[in-house]
């Protein structure tokens, strides 16, 4: 516990250093009253095996968590702030600890696979300066860990449009079928279905193939249900052929009462 500028340091050992969970905040783990600065900080191998993920694209370091203001470090550089990925050349903002990002922000720090702070198939040193001057600090949950972004990352079923109902007899509404990636063209196969919970029956079917999706490109697609007395069961399926992955969402409608 404590500041140190010397957290972002690479060579950074055990000497004087105390282990502690990453999914627990530290008031939980033997210092009930302290508040104020802390460093956490881990050394990991990170594989470039990892790259065969979807377009090598981006690197994602989750750090989960954080009450309630942090600085992140990958091998002695500047990764970013509150949730917010700094270029290499940045310098840490001192007033960092008044930007408050929020107790449920969610940190993930995601960089490109070429950014040379990353050293792959070496030892990374991740370390992390924590502020809190509140209950719960520190790094308390979100399962921390290092991965590559995922097709579902990129896809996005939007599903937000209301439904329009028409003549007591049927739903009417769009899905935008969005891709998120500034660089990649997606290729694949659409299968949309909507499906009474109780009976089974299947109320909308549409299936497209050879779907091309361009970078930051979206497609709307009409849906028209019949009104019904029971739930239904939206499903939702890209499957990338290049890639060989696939995206998919499950939604329940609620059933709808008819005067």
């Amino acid at each position: 516990m404590g500041d140190d500028i010397d957290y972002s340091r690479t060579d950074l050992t055990d000497s004087g250093w105390k282990p502690i969970e990453v999914e627990k905040d530290w008031q939980n783990q033997g210092y009930p009253e302290y508040f104020g600065y802390a460093g956490y900080y881990i050394k990991t191998v990170i594989p470039s095996s990892l790259k065969t993920g979807l377009a090598n694209d981006s690197l994602k370091i989750n750090l989960g968590f954080i009450a309630f203001y942090d600085q992140v470090y990958l091998n002695g550089h500047l990764l970013g702030e509150n949730n917010v990925v700094l270029p290499d050349t940045a310098r840490g903002d001192p007033d960092f600890k008044n930007k408050f990002p929020g107790l449920l922000c969610f940190r993930c720090y995601k960089i490109a696979a070429s950014d040379s702070r990353i050293r792959w198939d070496q030892e990374n040193t991740i370390a992390v300066r924590v502020y809190s001057d509140l209950d719960n600090g520190g790094l308390w949950g979100g399962r921390p860990g290092i991965a590559m972004e995922r097709l579902d990352e990129f896809i996005v079923f939007d599903k937000s449009r209301f439904y329009t109902i028409i003549n007591q007899e049927r739903m009417d509404t769009l899905l935008i079928l969005r891709n998120k990636n500034s660089r990649v063209t997606f290729s694949g196969d659409l299968d949309l279905s909507a499906t009474n919970t109780v009976t089974n029956r299947e109320l909308f079917s549409y299936k497209r193939k050879g779907l091309q999706l361009h970078p930051n490109d979206s497609l709307a697609i009409p849906i028209s249900l019949p009104l019904c007395i029971d739930p239904i069961r939206f499903r939702s399926r890209f499957t990338e052929t290049g890639f060989k992955v696939m995206a998919s969402d499950s939604t329940d409608i609620p059933f709808v009462l008819i005067k």
